[in-house]
């Protein structure tokens, strides 16, 4: 999938007619338009989006006793209190 690094998905129910599953996605430019197209296109039907998590500790992170100066993507990391564009 575009963007991910990671992609699990697991199924947590099954009823009769329906088969419930917990996707996780994980990776830094994930775009959530086209997660739901993708699992459309793989016959999946979303009725709902229960959690969203965004996590600043998934920046990569440097080994022990060097300075983290780039998010993991080439561009320099925030500082504390700094203000970022998005």
């Amino acid at each position: 999938m575009k963007g991910a690094d990671g992609v699990n998905i697991a199924l947590i129910e099954i009823d009769k007619n329906t088969g419930s599953v917990r996707a996780t996605i994980e990776g830094e430019d994930i775009d959530p338009n086209h997660v739901v197209t993708t699992m459309k296109d793989c016959g999946a039907v979303i009725h709902s989006v229960d959690e969203v998590a965004v996590e600043e500790d998934s920046w990569k992170r440097p080994p022990p006793g060097e300075q983290n100066t780039t998010r993991g993507h080439g561009r320099p990391a925030p500082q504390r209190g700094q203000k970022v564009k998005a």
